[in-house]
């Protein structure tokens, strides 16, 4: 019995030291994966999110031209974000003139340099910031911008 005693407090004993051990590991993990989740979260912050381009075309016979537009615009880094081109949307009606539109006022700088490559093929095409009526709408995230063609807008080598 007194054997059976000793061994059962060498066992509690061989715990107790196994478990600060176990403590301290978890300790000193929990530590590297905040430094690790502190860096990533500290990269991530400096790269904009990719933006989003969202073609406009009244017609179908602008669609090879909302093509080429959208080839050219794509793919490239504005002032750090890149753009995605989504698909583009036949509407019925729209702008008289060409606009790139933006909803978040912090898109300005990037939709400049979006609208100075834009106008190489469509030189009448202008800014328009609707920032201010689309403020409280959530779903519109920063980086979505849309590009309205006006109706009598193809691009002679697109067709």
């Amino acid at each position: 019995m007194i054997q059976k005693l000793i061994v059962c407090f060498l066992l509690l004993g061989f715990a107790q030291s196994s478990m600060a051990q176990l403590n301290d590991l978890i300790k000193k993990n929990v530590k590297t994966a905040t430094r690790s989740h502190d860096a990533l979260l500290a990269l991530g912050s400096a790269a904009k999110e990719p933006g989003r381009l969202w073609i406009h075309i009244r017609t179908k016979a602008q669609e090879k031209s909302a093509q080429a537009i959208n080839s050219q615009l794509t793919g490239a880094a504005y002032n750090g974000r890149n753009i995605l081109g989504q698909p583009i949307q036949l509407v019925t009606s729209g702008p008289r003139n060409t606009e790139l539109r933006i909803f978040r006022e912090q898109d300005s700088a990037d939709a400049l340099e979006i609208l100075k490559k834009l106008r190489k093929d469509v030189p009448s095409a202008q800014l328009k910031n609707l920032s201010a009526q689309y403020r409280s709408v959530e779903w519109i995230k920063p980086g979505h911008f849309e590009l309205w063609l006006a109706p009598e807008v193809i691009i002679p080598e697109a067709k």
